[in-house]
């Protein structure tokens, strides 16, 4: 009897000591996660491919052709709620769909005479924005609105969403703005992530992606000395002015840096996905959340390239 209680203690202590080893554990990375800002390779997830959608018959270029055709791939994309992705195929000028394994599903023709910039989907519901600075749904002459003699539109604009809002970056005051069809919105939320903040490197690109109450996501471009191949793209997610979340996109040589938003998706459910063209096809992958802030551009990064 002494000895079925004496194991059972046994056990029971054994359980603890390693319930407690691993809360130790998680505690450090807690504590390392929040010591430093900054990621490199060794501590970095893995990113899961999504989706590979290969060039064939229907797809044979899925955006801009050249030298470097797999550096430009589709002009922009978007994930559905449903799993299914959507491709802006500039070249083409179509919007082409396929599911959540590759497979094409189907395509549709731009608006006659115009080339698309960005699009977004809401409720199967395809919306566009086109050259001309107006969005248009995929139904023939159905135009949900326009913004006439405001042509940096098609230029600034990061994210628009289906009820007709503009994301963008205003460069001339410095502040982040949100467009809508009733006119110049400027909100205390969207601007106070950026306002007055100083940039340990070259900020080359931001706009905000999506803002509701105190929360809003904010996507950024960093490079170093305006130098390339080296330029980071992030989401950072912001509660108020607090830095809450960083999802930090993979570092791509190849990426063409203008539009760097088409590059990146975030769905309404907060999720990020990061287009990688390649010279066979095109891989979306998932793109992972770290707690707070987080960067790849360290210190000594930023010296080594001040230097040179």
């Amino acid at each position: 009897m002494r000895l079925h209680l004496s194991l059972k203690a046994g056990r029971i202590l054994g359980c603890i000591i390693i319930l407690l080893f691993i809360g130790a554990i998680v505690f450090c990375n807690m504590i390392l996660c929040k010591s430093s800002k900054y990621v490199t390779p060794e501590n970095e997830v893995n990113y899961r491919q999504y989706i590979f959608i290969p060039y064939g018959e229907e797809e044979k270029s899925l955006g801009h052709i050249g030298s470097q055709s797999y550096a430009y791939g589709p002009g922009s994309f978007a994930v559905s709620v449903d799993g299914s992705v959507y491709v802006l195929d500039s070249f083409n000028r179509k919007i082409k769909r396929y599911t959540a394994g590759g497979g094409f599903m189907y395509s549709v023709a731009l608006p006659d005479k115009q080339g698309g910039v960005d699009f977004e989907i809401k409720d199967g519901t395809i919306y566009l924005l086109c050259n001309d600075s107006g969005i248009y749904t995929m139904s023939p002459g159905d135009k949900v609105w326009t913004r006439q003699g405001y042509s940096q539109l098609k230029h600034l604009a990061g994210m628009f969403t289906a009820n007709g809002e503009v994301y963008l970056r205003s460069w001339e005051s410095g502040s982040l703005q949100l467009s809508s069809p009733n006119g110049l919105i400027f909100s205390e939320a969207e601007a106070s992530p950026l306002k007055g903040e100083s940039l340990e490197s070259d900020l080359f690109y931001s706009c905000v992606l999506r803002s509701a109450g105190e929360e809003s996501y904010v996507l950024l471009q960093e490079t170093l000395n305006q130098k390339r191949p080296y330029s980071e793209l992030r989401v950072i997610k912001y509660k108020g002015d607090e830095i809450k979340e960083t999802a930090l996109a993979a570092p791509l040589e190849y990426y063409i840096y203008s539009n760097p938003f088409k590059k990146l998706y975030l769905t309404q459910s907060g999720d990020v996905y990061q287009l990688v063209p390649a010279e066979n096809g095109v891989i979306i992958f998932y793109v992972p959340w770290f707690a707070g802030e987080k960067t790849r551009i360290t210190e000594k990064l930023i010296e080594e390239n001040r230097a040179k």
